[in-house]
């Protein structure tokens, strides 16, 4: 599925994104799935030195799957750290994985992105079935002097930030 930032509407994004079962030897890092989801968008300008890629998630399954993100071929892995929701109402699951968001917060240098068409890929993992990861936002931030200016995204601000640094890979 893919997703052309100004072009496609909200409702072209379906937000649950089941995980690829992942068993034995690693998949390779630019291999897409039947679930993959793929975000363009266009930069009408020289990239800046930095940018800060939020990714919000609301963990709906029993599970919890990795999220591997690409951004024009540079790769990450990045394992969820869930928050609990304490707001669910019941209190017999009160504390069920299910009832949590996590936020993947990383820095990309603006060498990873160019001037023109960009791609960023969404994948998630599992090792066991019966997992996913529901966006909840999805933003692309220039990091400025003075704070940073929004480019791209969806959705509003999640409640809470957790700063996790890994850098892409080629």
């Amino acid at each position: 599925m893919t997703f052309v930032a100004g072009t496609s509407e909200a409702k072209e994004w379906f937000a649950m994104q089941p995980a690829e079962l992942e068993i034995g030897t690693a998949r390779a890092a630019d291999k897409q799935t039947a679930n993959t989801r793929s975000i363009t968008f266009r930069l009408s300008e020289h990239p800046a030195s930095e940018y800060r890629l939020h990714v919000a998630v609301l963990i709906e399954t029993p599970s919890l799957p990795t999220l591997q993100i690409s951004v024009n071929g540079k790769v990450g892995r990045f394992y969820l750290d869930p928050k609990l929701d304490f707001e669910a109402g019941d209190e017999v699951a009160a504390f069920d994985a299910i009832y949590s968001h996590a936020d993947v917060v990383a820095t990309l240098p603006g060498s990873y992105l160019h001037e023109g068409t960009n791609t960023l890929t969404l994948d998630a993992f599992e090792a066991v079935p019966n997992a996913g990861i529901t966006c909840d936002a999805i933003e692309l931030r220039q990091v400025q002097s003075q704070g940073t200016r929004r480019y791209s995204g969806r959705s509003s601000q999640p409640s809470s930030t957790r700063n996790t640094r890994e850098a892409l890979r080629n």
